[in-house]
C-alpha cells in the first residue's frame, strides 16, 4: 500500500518532499483545467452560448467588486500605502483574485535590459502604466526610474498558460506589505490564472491586510535575520513579532529557531524512515504544529506544509492509517486558504481518495 500512496506524489526529480516543501508542479497544459483552453465560445456560437458566456462575465465582475469592497488602501503610518480591511472577514474568506498586469519568464528576465522591460510597459494600456511607475521601487540596480527593479520589488511567482515561471506584476496586490506573522495568504490559481488571497485568520474592521514577502524557511529565522533579507526591498517590518522586545523577543526567535530544525528534520532528510520511528514521526509533527500555533496564530499554510511532511513520511512507512490522518489534516487546513483549485489541495485530494 505505500507503493501505491507514493504513486500519486511528483516524482523525486521534481520534488525536494514535494508536497510540503512547496514545489508541487502546476499541470502546464491549460486545457487540462477545463477553463482556460477549452472549446472557445466563438466556435458554436449559438443564443444559448452567448447568454450564458454575458452572464458568466457579469457575475465574475460583481464577484470581483464585492471582494474589492472588503477592503481599501490607505495611508499607512511608517510604510507608505497599505491595506486595510473595511469590515470584519472570517477566515477563509478570499479577499482578492487578481490577474497580473504584466508577467515576464523568469528565464527572461535576467537578460532583459531595463529599456527592454520599459517596451513591455508601454504596450499596457495607458492606465496600468501609470499605475505601474506609481510602484514603489527599492532601486535594486540603484538607478531611481527603473521598471526591471520595479518588477522584481513588486513581483509575484506566476505561470503563463503554456506552464513558464514568471514574475508577475499585479494592480491590487502590489499594496500588500509584509508581516512576519501574515493574516493573509496568496497563491496562484490554475483555472482562474489569477493570485488568490484568502484571509489567514479573522481579520477585524480597521486592521491592516498583510502577506508575506518571505518563504516559509526564511519566516523560521530569527528577527534580524528577517529583517537582512527585506533590506534588499527596503522594508522594515514592525509586526507583532518584529515588535517584540527583552524576554518576549528572545521566545519568538527560539521558537522559530526549533520550528526551522523540525521542519527540516522532516522536509529535508533524505533517508528512509524506519518503522520503529513512527511515534518520533508523530512527535515531529505535533512539535511543529505546537510552534506555528504559538508564533504564528495557527497559520494554515504553514501547517499544511507540517501535515504534507508529516504524510509523505508515513506513506514511506506504509502505515496507511496515519497517512490518511495527515493528509487529511494538510487538505483541512489548505482548503481555507487555497480554496479548491490550487495545486496544494488538488495534490492532497489524490492522496485523501486514495488512502480511503
Amino acid at each position: 500500500m505505500a507503493t501505491t500512496v507514493r504513486e500519486v506524489l511528483p516524482a523525486p526529480a521534481t520534488r525536494s518532499r514535494s508536497v510540503s516543501a512547496w514545489t508541487l508542479r502546476r499541470r502546464p497544459a491549460m486545457e487540462e483545467t477545463g477553463r482556460i483552453q477549452s472549446e472557445p465560445w466563438g466556435a458554436r456560437r449559438t443564443p444559448v452560448r452567448c447568454l450564458t458566456a454575458a452572464l458568466f462575465g457579469a457575475t465574475r465582475r460583481i464577484h470581483r467588486l464585492k471582494l474589492r469592497s472588503s477592503f481599501e488602501v490607505q495611508p499607512i503610518e511608517g510604510k507608505g500605502l497599505g491595506v486595510v480591511a473595511m469590515r470584519n472577514i472570517s477566515q477563509g474568506e478570499m479577499i482578492l483574485e487578481d490577474q497580473p498586469m504584466l508577467a515576464i519568464p523568469c528565464k527572461d528576465l535576467d537578460r532583459l535590459t531595463d529599456r527592454d522591460v520599459e517596451e513591455m510597459v508601454k504596450a499596457l494600456p495607458q492606465q496600468k502604466q501609470d499605475f505601474f511607475w506609481k510602484l514603489f521601487d527599492a532601486e535594486i540596480f540603484g538607478d531611481k526610474r527603473s521598471a526591471k527593479s520595479r518588477v522584481l520589488t513588486n513581483s509575484y511567482p506566476v505561470e503563463d498558460a503554456s506552464g513558464h515561471e514568471c514574475f508577475g506584476v499585479f494592480n491590487s496586490i502590489a499594496r500588500f506589505n509584509h508581516s512576519c506573522v501574515p493574516n493573509v495568504h496568496n497563491s496562484w490559481d490554475i483555472e482562474t490564472q489569477s493570485e488568490t488571497l484568502y484571509a489567514s485568520r479573522d481579520i477585524f474592521e480597521g486592521q491592516e491586510l498583510c502577506t508575506s514577502y518571505l518563504k516559509p524557511k526564511d519566516l523560521y529565522r530569527s528577527s534580524q535575520e528577517r529583517r537582512q533579507l527585506l533590506q534588499r526591498l527596503k522594508f522594515r517590518c514592525n509586526c507583532e513579532a518584529c515588535s517584540l522586545t527583552g524576554e518576549d523577543a528572545v521566545r519568538s526567535d527560539q521558537r522559530r529557531k526549533e520550528l526551522q530544525s523540525l521542519t527540516r528534520q522532516l522536509e529535508e532528510s533524505d533517508t528512509t524512515v524506519r518503522p520503529s520511528e513512527r511515534a518520533a514521526l508523530l512527535q515531529l509533527v505535533e512539535q511543529a504544529i505546537g510552534l506555528i500555533d504559538a508564533d504564528f496564530r495557527k497559520n494554515p499554510a504553514l501547517k499544511c506544509r507540517v501535515y504534507s511532511a508529516g504524510f509523505e513520511l508515513a506513506a514511506e512507512l506504509a502505515d496507511l492509517e496515519m497517512a490518511s490522518k495527515l493528509a487529511k489534516a494538510a487538505l483541512e487546513e489548505i482548503l481555507l486558504v487555497e480554496g479548491s483549485t490550487s495545486p496544494r489541495t488538488m495534490m492532497l485530494q489524490q492522496c485523501v481518495d486514495l488512502c480511503g
